[in-house]
């Protein structure tokens, strides 16, 4: 999959923002909009952390089923946590 981040908005809260951007997976691409928070971690570094929910029948994929009796819930959250730090001097 691939996430292309096209915008990125203050929420109401400090820290807190929503991110916009193309979702391609399966070769689908749908537009994905999520909540972000971002926080000082220190010595210069950020973390961004979000979650996103996503139907996997919206990227054409099948149902999926286990042991042929227990279907799966096609709505599954995908969780980041990306650690940021500025480029070594």
């Amino acid at each position: 999959c691939i996430f292309t981040l096209t915008a990125l908005e203050p929420a109401s809260a400090a820290g807190q923002y929503t991110a916009r951007g193309q979702f391609i997976f399966h070769g689908v691409t749908r537009e994905l909009v999520f909540p972000v928070t971002i926080a000082e971690a220190g010595q210069g570094r950020r973390t961004i952390d979000g979650a996103a929910r996503i139907d996997t029948r919206d990227f054409q994929l099948p149902p999926i089923r286990r042991f042929f009796l227990f279907g799966v819930d096609p709505v599954v959250v995908v969780k980041l946590h990306i650690i940021a730090a500025p480029p070594p001097r």
